[in-house]
């Protein structure tokens, strides 16, 4: 599964320089790097058709556990990921069973 990101804002655009992950009003950037918690069971509820074709993913890329871990923060495919509020707009649904 190869993902169809380009990162460019990262080169483009200011980042936090503060790497800890804590709760804090952020100033002079436009994103932070952090490594996402993990989550417990996730179950894959929904994605968008679009969404995919956008990523260059298939139907069989979205059902396949990589892009379950991926996609919930359970496994980072680059060194550092990055928090964005744009990223609500994935069009990814995902619950957690208990």
């Amino acid at each position: 599964m190869k993902l169809n990101i380009k990162d460019t804002f990262t080169k483009q655009l200011p980042a936090d320089p503060k790497l800890e992950n804590t709760r804090r009003q952020v100033e002079n950037a436009c994103f932070s790097f952090v490594t996402p918690k993990q989550t417990a069971k996730p179950e894959l509820l929904h994605v968008s058709p679009e969404m995919l074709d956008s990523l260059g993913l298939t139907d069989t890329d979205a059902k396949s556990d990589t892009f379950l871990k991926v996609i919930t923060g359970n496994e980072v495919t680059q060194k550092q990921s990055l928090l964005l509020c744009a990223m609500v707009d994935i069009n990814l649904v995902i619950g957690q069973v208990n």
